[in-house]
C-alpha cells in the first residue's frame, strides 16, 4: 500500500522537518487551518475567479493594498476547498518574507505537476509537513500497525483525509515520507 517517494532525499526531508520544527509555525502550533494561520500572521485571504490568475497558478502571495495586513493571499475559487494552496503561500510568508514583515514581491503556488523549482518543492514539502505533522502521522501509523484486529487500510487513510482535510494522494505521500524519515532516524541511532 505505501510506496517510497523518490522526489526528495530522506536527508533533505529531515532538514526541512527540522527547519519547520524550529520555526515560528511550531510555536503557533501545527495543523491549523489556513484561515487560522492567516489571521495569526496578519495575512488576508481573497478568493478570486479562476480566470483572475494564470492558468498554471493555484494561488499567490503578494503585497496587500490594505495596510492592516502584511500580505494578501489570492486563491482561485476551484482550489479554495483544499487548504494546501493557502498553506503553501503562508509557508512562503514565514520562510521567505519573515513573520511581521510586509510582503513586497509575489510568490506563486503552481498547479500540481508544474513545480520544477527546488525551492518550491521544499515549500510544498513544508506545507504538507505543517498540515500533517510528523509526530501525529507517526502516531497514527503506530496505531494502525498495532490495531488488532488490523484496522481496514482504506478506512485508516480515509480517516486521515478527513482529519487533515487532504486528498488521498497527499495523505499516502505523507505516510511514505514519515515512514522513511522514521526509519532513517532509527538507523542513525
Amino acid at each position: 500500500m505505501f510506496f517510497n517517494n523518490k522526489k526528495l532525499s530522506v536527508e533533505r526531508m529531515i532538514e526541512l522537518e527540522d527547519k519547520l520544527a524550529n520555526s515560528q509555525l511550531a510555536e503557533i502550533g501545527f495543523a491549523k487551518t489556513d484561515e487560522e494561520l492567516a489571521k495569526i500572521l496578519n495575512l488576508a485571504i481573497e478568493v478570486v475567479d479562476d480566470r483572475a490568475l494564470p492558468k498554471d497558478t493555484e494561488a499567490t502571495l503578494t503585497q496587500s493594498d490594505d495596510l492592516q495586513y502584511f500580505g494578501l493571499i489570492r486563491v482561485k475559487q476551484k482550489y479554495r476547498r483544499s487548504v494546501f494552496a493557502c498553506i503553501h503561500e503562508i509557508i512562503h510568508y514565514v520562510f521567505d518574507v519573515g513573520c511581521g514583515n510586509r510582503v513586497t514581491e509575489t510568490f506563486e503556488r503552481k498547479v500540481r505537476g508544474k513545480t520544477r523549482d527546488e525551492h518550491e518543492q521544499d515549500i510544498n514539502y513544508m506545507a504538507a509537513s505543517y498540515s500533517m505533522p510528523f509526530v501525529q502521522i507517526k502516531q497514527a501509523i503506530k496505531h494502525y500497525n498495532d490495531s488488532s484486529p488490523r484496522m481496514d487500510e482504506l478506512v485508516f487513510v480515509h480517516d486521515l483525509c478527513q482529519k487533515y482535510g487532504q486528498e488521498r494522494e497527499s495523505v499516502l505521500r505523507r505516510i511514505r515520507e514519515v515512514k522513511r524519515i522514521d526509519r532513517e532516524r532509527r538507523e542513525r541511532i
